[in-house]
C-alpha cells in the first residue's frame, strides 16, 4: 500500500501524462514537471532581485519570493487540465452547427462518411477533429467508429461524447 503522499504524486503524474498526451504533447509528466519546477525557480530569483532591489527585509522576501514560485508551478501544473477544458469549450462552441449540417446533409440522402466529409470542410476544434478522424481511418485502416472514440476520449467534453456515442449509432445502422 501506498502511502497518502507517494499516491497522490503517482496520481498526479497520470493526470498530467493523460492530459499532455490529450493534447498532443511528446514530452512525459516528469520532463513536463521538471520544466515546471526550473520555471518555477526563475519566478523565485526574479521575484527576490526584485524584492531586493525595490523592499527591504530578507525574511520578507524570501517568504514573497516562496509565494511567486509556488504560485507559478501551481499555474504550471494546472496548465494541461485548463487547455483541455478551454478546447472542450471550443469544440462545444461549433457542435451544434455541425451536427445539424450532418443532419441536414443525412437527410438529404448523403453517404454518411461524405456528410462526415462536408462537416470536417468547416471552420473549428470539431470539424478539424472530424478531418483526423477521416484521415487515420483511411491512412491507419482504422474503423472509423475508433477514431471517432478516440477523439471524444482525448477531449474533456461529455457533449462531444454524446454526440459521438450518437454518429456511431447512426453509422452503424446506416441511417
Amino acid at each position: 500500500m501506498q502511502s497518502g503522499i507517494t499516491g497522490n504524486w503517482n496520481e498526479n503524474l497520470e493526470n498530467i501524462e493523460r492530459d499532455l498526451s490529450d493534447l498532443g504533447e511528446k514530452c512525459g509528466a516528469k520532463k513536463y514537471y521538471s520544466g515546471a519546477a526550473r520555471k518555477s525557480f526563475a519566478v523565485f530569483f526574479g521575484a527576490w532581485l526584485l524584492w531586493l532591489l525595490f523592499a527591504d527585509g530578507i525574511i520578507e522576501g524570501a517568504l514573497v519570493s516562496i509565494a511567486a514560485a509556488a504560485a507559478a508551478m501551481a499555474l504550471l501544473i494546472s496548465l494541461p487540465g485548463m487547455k483541455l477544458k478551454a478546447r472542450a469549450g471550443r469544440i462545444e462552441k461549433h457542435l451544434p452547427f455541425a451536427l445539424m449540417q450532418l443532419n441536414a446533409e443525412l437527410d438529404a440522402g448523403v453517404d454518411f462518411e461524405r456528410a462526415l466529409l462536408g462537416v470536417s470542410g468547416s471552420h473549428g476544434e470539431f470539424p478539424d477533429g472530424i478531418k483526423k478522424c477521416i484521415e487515420d481511418s483511411r491512412l491507419c485502416k482504422m474503423p472509423l467508429q475508433d477514431c471517432l472514440l478516440r477523439f471524444a476520449g482525448r477531449n474533456r467534453s461529455l457533449q462531444l461524447k454524446r454526440a459521438v456515442s450518437q454518429l456511431i449509432s447512426v453509422y452503424e445502422q446506416g441511417h
